[in-house]
């Protein structure tokens, strides 16, 4: 059995632990969600060839975000992340990331 490490993956493994309707399953579904976002973080950057390759590497979001920023000039913007049901579309999950004072956070 393989284990996916796409955000489509983790999506997915989130969505089973949820299922569950436990505690302890919400906390592994969170940590999925989690796993999830960096995941597509660094799919957003690993296409960005003007970045170099250390910086579309690597597992902490504070910098993977300071390295989206760099790649994408987002400034006082707003950054929305979605994943979407690819059969209907509809919003499956959603993150906003916005400049603080230099400070990338997750909202």
């Amino acid at each position: 059995m393989s284990y996916g490490i796409t955000a489509r993956d983790y999506l997915e493994r989130a969505r089973l632990r949820l299922n569950e309707g436990t505690n302890e399953a919400l906390f592994y579904a969170a940590f999925e969600v989690r796993c999830g976002t960096e995941a597509r973080m660094l799919e957003y950057l690993e296409v960005q060839k003007h970045i170099s390759k250390k910086k579309r590497q690597g597992w902490q979001v504070a910098k993977l975000a300071r390295n989206i920023e760099d790649a994408f000039r987002i400034g006082d913007k707003t950054a929305v992340l979605q994943i979407l049901n690819p059969k209907d579309k509809s919003v499956q999950f959603e993150a906003r990331y916005v400049l603080l004072q230099s400070d990338w956070t997750l909202h």
